[in-house]
């Protein structure tokens, strides 16, 4: 009997392109969760967290809870049954923080079933598939390296660490560095600390991409995609993941970017007007940029990081490699000026 293949990758993109690379493979799954965005919460089953991740993806718009739902589960069912009916499974992830973090949940899954059936392998590059050659992805494929159990006990801890209330074991796994069997994960998880707030400036660093680049001149959304992506190490976000960086920082109590003609914008990101609007600085943005104010003395948060749910009252900060928390910064939307922070 011919062995059975699973191979495992990021999204539906990556499927594409392997597939029509002719490497060979019964079935290609896409993972496709953008785990840096919305709760990761620790303890729950692997029901309730399909259910509270397709929650907040069909809130933020990415398709319909129950479609969402739907997949999920035909991922994992499918997941599942490569590990105990297949002879092979491959796990295809990139080295940027949406693969990484895909990666460990993945290894996280096999982890708690181990042993298994079958023989599990990793593939993971600096290159990106869609940027890969016929020729580089069958090299790739051909390469591919047993996982063992170091792997899986350094996915399982990164995986527990990111869904922790507190990302205090996260910055220990950074600390620590690059390890030989994950080489791209401590990077990756450093990357994803650095969307805590500065503490300085309260700005993550996709806000102060933003606000960087905007000082050099106006651009609509799509352009300051595109020049916040030309910043990144390891390219991870998509535009819609862009798009609720963006707009909190035109709806602000004192907006720090703004149309740079009209008098107003639209701010949902599928809305006529918002992709063509050209956006400016404000003199509020400058201030935060530049260290002068603090972006919570502006702005009300309310978002996840992993396990760890950060607002004005409860958050961590994250600057020159250094993590301190949980911290409080008072916001009040009807003062006509900033309130005194708390200290960390």
């Amino acid at each position: 009997m011919a062995s059975r293949r699973l191979i495992v990758t990021n999204g539906s993109a990556a499927v594409g392109r392997i597939r029509a690379s002719f490497i060979p493979a019964d079935h290609i799954i896409a993972w496709s969760d953008v785990l840096h965005e919305g709760p990761v919460r620790i303890g729950l089953s692997s029901k309730q967290l399909r259910n509270d991740r397709a929650r907040y993806l069909s809130a933020r718009e990415f398709g319909e809870f129950d479609s969402i739902l739907a997949e999920m589960s035909e991922r994992d069912d499918m997941f599942v049954r490569g590990l105990t009916e297949y002879d092979e499974v491959v796990l295809w992830f990139e080295h940027d923080l949406y693969d990484q973090l895909q990666l460990i949940q993945a290894l996280d899954g096999i982890a708690s079933r181990f042993p298994v059936r079958a023989s599990v392998y990793l593939v993971c590059r600096s290159q990106f598939v869609g940027e890969s050659s016929v020729d580089a992805l069958r090299a790739a494929f051909e390469g591919r390296v047993p996982i063992g159990t170091m792997h899986l006990r350094e996915a399982a801890d990164a995986w527990a660490a990111f869904r922790d209330e507190r990302p205090v074991r996260l910055n220990d796994i950074v600390t620590a560095g690059s390890s030989k069997v994950l080489p791209f994960l401590a990077d990756a998880l450093h990357r994803l600390l650095e969307e805590l707030p500065h503490p300085q400036t309260g700005l993550s660093r996709s806000e102060r991409q933003i606000l960087e680049s905007l000082r050099v001149r106006p651009a609509t959304p799509p352009v300051l995609f595109r020049m916040c992506q030309e910043q990144e190490e390891a390219k991870f976000m998509g535009d819609t993941s862009f798009w609720s960086v963006l707009i909190p920082l035109l709806e602000s109590r004192r907006p720090l970017v703004e149309p740079e003609r009209a008098r107003g914008v639209k701010t949902s990101w599928n809305e006529a007007g918002f992709l063509t609007s050209e956006l400016r600085i404000t003199d509020a943005g400058r201030a935060v940029a530049a260290g002068r104010s603090n972006l919570l003395d502006h702005l009300s948060i309310d978002r996840w990081l992993g396990g760890t749910h950060l607002t004005n009252t409860c958050h961590w900060t994250y600057g020159d490699l250094e993590l301190a928390g949980p911290c409080s910064r008072s916001f009040d939307k009807t003062a006509d000026e900033p309130r005194s922070p708390s200290s960390c």
